[in-house]
């Protein structure tokens, strides 16, 4: 994409225009795209793992919970008198 087009834009914010400004005739907007998404990736891997630790005894009591809800309510069904017929 041409740095001239893209400048024709009013609503940029200011660091955005100066990066432009600041930027190549030619703008390669894919690859800035592709760079955004794997460093975007990256952090949420990284906040996932680093959550995951910090929680790993709630989140275990929780799958626990689940699946007692998940047999009480199989067991419930099973021996529900409106099943379907």
């Amino acid at each position: 994409m041409l740095k001239k087009d893209l400048l024709k834009f009013d609503g940029w914010t200011k660091s955005a225009k100066k990066f432009i400004s600041e930027s190549p005739d030619e703008i390669n907007i894919r690859a800035i795209l592709y760079r955004y998404k794997n460093t975007t990736d990256e952090l949420y891997n990284w906040l996932f793992n680093e959550l995951e630790k910090l929680h790993f005894s709630e989140l275990k009591q929780t799958e626990k919970l689940i699946d007692e809800y998940e047999k009480i309510s199989e067991e419930l069904e099973k021996n529900s008198p409106f099943k379907p017929q």
